[in-house]
């Protein structure tokens, strides 16, 4: 289905969750309204999408198929990804967040955000992430995420290479 326009009703949804999607979209924008469109008032949605750091720019760079970019302009996220099957831009949601649409909407308090965390800034890479699964073991897996919880935020800003961003609708968001 397309999520610029979900065939749903408004607040259909006590909530939503996106993974690896946004960066997926050609009107990044018009998706997060539609998210909340379907969304109940006080409904949660949660957004787990690929973070852009130091550490993951050029790995992403190098050995992921989807694009990546250090800065895209927020206020002109349309028409960065094309309508192709498998294209994306690992920086979308990034620059979303910092985009005037989103900033007024919690500015007005019409979306809350209850979390927002960077993580894996190693765990993805010995993994192979979610499409290219590498033979690690688990007890290696565990520790490292181990350690990696440890990190503290300051320093995750620099290595990490996900996100995830928990947000809840308080009222009608704007209907842009």
């Amino acid at each position: 289905m397309d999520i610029h326009s979900l065939p749903f009703s408004d607040s259909y949804f006590d909530g939503l969750f996106a993974l690896d999607a946004i960066h997926h979209c050609e009107d990044p924008s018009l998706a997060m309204r539609e998210i909340f469109r379907v969304c109940k008032d006080e409904g949660k949605v949660v957004i787990i999408e690929p973070f852009i750091s130091l550490l993951s720019y050029p790995f992403y760079k190098l050995f992921h198929s989807e694009d990546v970019s250090w800065k895209l302009d927020p206020e002109s996220l349309k028409g960065v990804v094309d309508a192709r099957p498998n294209a994306g831009n690992q920086a979308i949601l990034q620059a979303l967040l910092k985009s005037k649409y989103f900033q007024e909407e919690i500015k007005s308090g019409r979306i809350k955000v209850l979390s927002y965390q960077k993580f894996a800034p190693f765990s993805l890479y010995i993994t192979g992430g979610i499409n290219n699964p590498l033979p690690t073991s688990e007890s290696i897996v565990k520790s490292l995420i181990n350690f990696e919880q440890r990190i503290p935020p300051k320093i995750m800003e620099w290595i990490a290479s996900r996100q995830v961003i928990i947000l809840q609708k308080s009222g009608s968001t704007r209907n842009l």
